[in-house]
């Protein structure tokens, strides 16, 4: 008797699913929200800065290396000239000693 009770017996099924509410994301109070965007701007610019400082060093060390070689061809022309001078010195010497 049991058995054709528990056969008659409606077995409750689970309804449609139901699914707890997402927990809504974390609202964060306006000064905190724009300080980190003030930060990450803040964090941006200073990357931006340190980007054009090092192109300016690049640039200044470009600049110097073509000064650099410019006064290293004067030097070189001007002690080409000397060394002109100090043979015509060395030759004139020679023959008035001789």
């Amino acid at each position: 008797m049991l058995q054709q009770q528990a056969a008659t017996t409606p077995v409750p099924q689970p309804s449609a699913a139901v699914t707890p509410a997402a927990p809504a994301a974390p609202v964060e109070e306006p000064h905190v929200l724009s300080e980190a965007k003030m930060r990450e701007q803040l964090l941006k610019k200073q990357k931006e800065l340190l980007e054009l400082q090092q192109k300016k060093l690049e640039l200044e060390l470009l600049q110097t290396k073509a000064r650099l070689e410019e006064q290293q061809k004067q030097l070189e022309r001007q002690t080409g000239h000397l060394h002109g001078q100090a043979e015509h010195v060395q030759v004139g010497s020679c023959v008035r000693l001789l």
